[in-house]
């Protein structure tokens, strides 16, 4: 697993799109605090970003 901050993984995007395409789990930090994950589709079936407030898809009430 990989954690990595928005500037980080906007400034890298690509390279952090292949190695989540590989199957590495992606966790996205702001100011150290995990916003989104990424996973493999398989694992979840889709591959939405989730909200770790509520447990939910983002846009999804």
């Amino acid at each position: 697993m990989i954690h990595v901050g928005v500037k980080e993984l906007k400034n890298h995007l690509s390279r952090y799109l292949k190695i989540a395409q590989a199957g590495e789990t992606i966790r996205v930090t702001d100011r150290g605090e995990v916003i989104m994950a990424s996973a493999r589709s398989r694992d979840i079936g889709l591959n939405l970003p989730v909200d770790f407030k509520s447990d939910r898809p983002f846009g999804h009430s």
